[in-house]
């Protein structure tokens, strides 16, 4: 009896401490779900825009963080505050450095939520972003290149023409 007891004692402190973290009202969401920058090029950046939302029902102070590649992740904002039902736009800007590796890559970006007034454990609601691309080589130099053999090689040819029919 006295296990059985113990048992509904526990069960009964972890609804009341799972009801005190739902009634903060805590909430954050993104729009897009997902970035996708498709094929880069060593060299290049692209930049996406990210919609931050407080779903909550108080103000929260927002955090923003590249989870991965951090080191060529700029974000326009990582911390922030949000009233209730606002959003706040963030362009998140990958710049591929010349010799980054080339192939497929994801990596994620966490944004978190904190309650404004944050006391005790600071414990917040967050959403991951996938974020994906694909670094190529740039081509433009030997495409560069080319083009100017290319316009060489019809200088020449005009300048023999006219030579030729100047004599």
């Amino acid at each position: 009896m006295n296990k059985k007891v113990f048992m509904l004692a526990a069960i009964a402190l972890l609804v009341i401490a799972t009801h005190v973290h739902t009634a903060s009202a805590l909430g954050v969401g993104a729009s897009p779900g997902r970035i996708d920058y498709g094929v880069l090029e060593t060299g290049d950046g692209s930049a996406k825009s990210l919609y931050v939302i407080n779903t909550g029902n108080e103000v929260e102070r927002i955090v923003v963080v590249a989870e991965t590649f951090e080191d060529i992740t700029e974000l326009s904002a990582s911390e922030f505050a949000l009233n209730p039902k606002e959003s706040r736009l963030i362009n998140v800007t990958m710049d591929i450095p010349s010799g980054f590796e080339m192939g497929d890559h994801s990596g994620s970006i966490l944004i978190t939520g904190f309650p404004s007034a944050s006391t005790g454990l600071g414990i917040g609601a967050s959403v991951r972003i996938p974020v994906e691309f694909s670094v190529e080589e740039k081509t433009a130099s030997l495409r560069t290149l080319g083009f100017a053999i290319i316009g060489c090689v019809c200088l020449m040819i005009v300048i023999l023409v006219c030579s030729r029919r100047l004599k």
